[in-house]
């Protein structure tokens, strides 16, 4: 393979771009290969990087600049099967004269020197996909607190309407850290509501607090431990516990206490 081929090849193709007004830095932000690894090319030096990379890359600039790869590329490979095939008669002086080779170490050094841009931006793509994972799972868990309302009774006994929390909100650092890595299965109750209902709940350890709901109402908690209940229509809902129906609570009009665990309902009072 002479250099003058190689340069002639190179020649071609930058006349084939600039033919079609195309910008070489166009080429590279298109591609993302450095900029002047496609001035190498045009220039017909083909050994900036190993054959591998060097065939990839000239078939996407040719892509780019609107070519038949295969013609090109075949052209290429004839040019360097010619280099193959050449035979040269080395004498005893051109032996001497022959530069030791290089260390190995040095060798390596070079090649990593010319691959770095690539694994860089390797890298930065790996770490792309990993932000875009972890946002999807974030969101997905987040997610799950935004389809219900709670109905909550305000000191003047009128049913008030507020937008029901994101239910990763709601959770203590403990238990959130638990919801994610799944260290702990949690308590999720459910509930809904038939015939309007009033309700006072306590989860965990935390201050009791009243709603009421009307029918076609549902919500949703969550807790570590327990959920302790005290109903004033034991018909007018239905409770879920972790997708469990609980069945029936009690008649129409009639008041009763409940207490959740993991276990189910431990006590059903007046």
């Amino acid at each position: 393979m002479k250099d003058e081929d190689l340069i002639e090849f190179g020649i071609k193709l930058k006349k084939a771009r600039e033919a079609k007004k195309i910008d070489l830095n166009r080429i590279a932000d298109q591609t993302k290969i450095n900029i002047n690894f496609l001035k190498n090319i045009e220039e017909g030096k083909f050994d900036f990087l190993p054959e591998l990379y060097v065939r990839s890359f000239l078939k996407l600039y040719l892509q780019q600049i609107g070519e038949d790869p295969s013609l090109f590329l075949n052209e290429y490979d004839s040019i360097k099967s010619d280099e193959a095939l050449k035979v040269t008669v080395v004498t005893d002086e051109d032996l001497k004269n022959i530069d030791k080779p290089k260390h190995l170490r040095d060798q390596i050094s070079t090649i990593i020197e010319k691959i770095k841009p690539y694994i860089r931006q390797m890298n930065l793509i790996w770490l792309g996909i990993g932000v875009v994972i972890v946002f999807l799972v974030i969101y997905s868990l987040a997610k799950d607190g935004n389809n219900h309302q709670i109905i909550s009774a305000g000191s003047t006994g009128k049913a008030l309407i507020e937008p029901r929390k994101n239910t990763l909100d709601t959770l203590s650092p403990s238990l959130y850290v638990e919801k994610i890595f799944n260290k702990k299965k949690e308590l999720n109750l459910q509930l809904k509501a038939f015939e309007r209902t009033w309700l006072q709940i306590s989860v965990d350890d935390s201050v009791a607090k009243e709603h009421i709901f009307d029918s076609g109402m549902e919500s949703n908690w969550y807790a570590k431990e327990r959920f302790k209940l005290r109903i004033g229509n034991a018909a007018g809902i239905r409770l879920f516990l972790n997708g469990k129906d609980l069945g029936p609570l009690g008649k129409a009009g009639e008041v009763i206490k409940v207490d959740l665990t993991e276990d189910g309902v431990q006590n059903t009072s007046l």
